[in-house]
């Protein structure tokens, strides 16, 4: 919640503007998300926002794209509209789909670069589990159905082993398990971990060790004591484990849908629940004192329910978290760690930045998006000076860096020229 502002000092802040504007360097524009509402220090903005997508997940430079109406697709993230078709699997879908009405009884559960980088893994669900599948498709649009596991619900590769989760029970018995895949037709999948409740994802950090948020609900459909919890990398190696042989990280306040691990170790996750809990977070057990920090919430008016999460780089210096709501709204949203400055969230430090932080200059109980870019509770010089260092900026965030380059001196002199100028105005 954003608290009220205890002080409220008025300034100048239109001479400002036109004092500075000369300095502005054009960026991107960027609209707000429609899919979420970024949290504190966090922007969004959405690609691919004409499209209604089912799955996808990042693949090599673009991004892979499935919907019911268009199949599956790679898309250049910078020329959306030189996108590839890699078709369906036509058999399959024919086999599922109603004559009388068209409904197709299958539904995509996730999709998976394969670590060779020239072809994807899908899988498929359907209402019952009669016949879930998992497919694996090249560039040529050839669709191998590799094996069949019921209930799958996230695929990811770690030391050229697929580890799956799936909940082999339905929607009657909540029994998740996380399996070493079997491709050799013979179906014969190894169990890694019992986890119980209902399928979530899962995600692997660089030293082998798994990490999954579990998903218990009860008979209401209401979240109950689910954790995020971590099997280590020798345990995983051996297999047949337990929900007691984990380690709980920390306690989520709704169920768990996916997670994955940055670069740089960090863990992001989010969560859903039939009662609006749904958010984006990230963890980091060094900082934050071991709490995670909430990324984003859903943006639309609707039910909102995320899809399976991907990430690039370090999210919380220059990196990127992807996440979907099909049934909010169209597009992929593409969430990142503001620019130290960027206090709009427009993707870049200009002019309109100085002027909210010159309008709330010597508040306190503020937030990023008043001009608190150290995070101490106020608006002040050393905010002034973070804007200043990191003029023109764009989602490329750093440390928040306090020593203003030559430019960042003039602006920083002027923005507090102008502040002074009003409080000698007012005596």
């Amino acid at each position: 919640m954003h608290r009220p502002l205890k002080q409220n000092i008025p300034s100048r802040f239109s001479i400002l503007a036109a004092m500075i504007v000369f300095f502005a360097i054009p960026a991107f524009a960027s609209g707000a998300s429609a899919i979420v509402s970024p949290g504190n220090g966090f922007g969004a903005r959405d690609l691919l926002s004409d499209e209604w997508i089912d799955g996808f997940c990042l693949f090599g430079d673009g991004v892979a794209v499935f919907s019911m109406e268009n199949g599956l697709e790679i898309i250049d993230r910078a020329n959306p509209a030189s996108g590839q078709s890699w078709g369906r699997p036509q058999d399959y879908f024919a086999a599922h789909t109603d004559p009388s009405s068209g409904y197709v009884n299958v539904w995509n559960s996730f999709m998976t670069p394969d670590p060779s980088g020239d072809s994807l893994w899908i899988g498929f669900t359907m209402w019952d589990n009669t016949d879930d599948r998992i497919y694996r498709v090249d560039a040529g649009g050839t669709w191998d159905a590799y094996t069949t596991l019921s209930g799958n619900f996230d695929l990811e590769f770690f030391g050229g082993e697929a580890y799956v989760s799936a909940n082999p029970g339905g929607l009657t018995q909540a029994q998740s398990t996380i399996y070493r895949l079997d491709t050799t037709w013979a179906d014969q999948h190894a169990v890694v971990a019992e986890v119980g409740g209902y399928s979530a994802g899962l995600g692997f950090d660089a030293a082998g060790n798994l990490y999954y948020g579990t998903c218990h609900l009860d008979e209401y459909y209401a979240p109950i004591d689910n954790k995020m919890i971590r099997y280590s990398a020798s345990d995983v190696a051996l297999g047949d484990l337990t929900i007691d042989d984990a380690e709980i990280l920390f306690d989520l306040t709704s169920g768990g849908c996916d997670v994955d691990v940055d670069d740089a170790g960090n863990v992001v996750f989010n969560v859903n629940d039939f009662a609006g809990g749904n958010f984006v977070g990230v963890w980091n057990e060094a900082v934050n004192g071991g709490e995670p920090r909430q990324a984003a919430v859903p943006g639309g008016a609707g039910w909102p329910w995320f899809s399976l999460l991907e990430v690039s780089g370090n999210v919380a210096a220059g990196g990127s978290i992807y996440v979907a709501d099909s049934d909010n709204a169209p597009g992929i949203a593409q969430i990142v760690k503001l620019a130290p400055g960027d206090a709009n969230g427009d993707f870049c430090v200009d002019e309109a930045d100085a002027a909210i932080l010159a309008g709330r200059w010597g508040n306190s109980d503020v937030l990023w998006a008043d001009g608190d870019f150290d995070g101490d509770g106020k608006v002040g010089p050393t905010d002034a000076a973070i804007l200043a260092a990191n003029w023109s900026s764009g989602p490329q965030p750093a440390e928040a860096a306090s020593a203003p380059e030559p430019i960042g001196v003039v602006l920083l002199a002027t923005l507090l020229f102008a502040l002074v100028g009003t409080r000698f105005g007012k005596k």
